[in-house]
């Protein structure tokens, strides 16, 4: 998650344990995945998503989920 204008719509619930990157530190990754011809640039914790995501992609769907389910009234199946 990068710390934009869009964050402030998140109540403290939704942003429990949840790491949050300054959009320069963004950038900076963004441009040296760009300088290096690199063809997927994760910045923070994507790699961790993405490998968790191979392994267990159920869970990650359903934990990824439960702020959504919380904002629409829906419980993740």
């Amino acid at each position: 998650m990068t710390q934009t204008e869009l964050l402030r719509a998140f109540n403290s619930e939704d942003m429990k344990g949840v790491s949050v990157m300054k959009v320069e530190d963004m950038a900076k990754v963004a441009v040296k995945g760009m300088q290096t011809d690199r063809f997927e640039i994760r910045p923070g914790q994507a790699n961790q998503l993405k490998m968790t995501s191979r392994v267990a992609p159920g869970f990650i769907l359903k934990t990824l989920s439960r702020s959504v389910d919380r904002m629409l009234g829906t419980q993740s199946r």
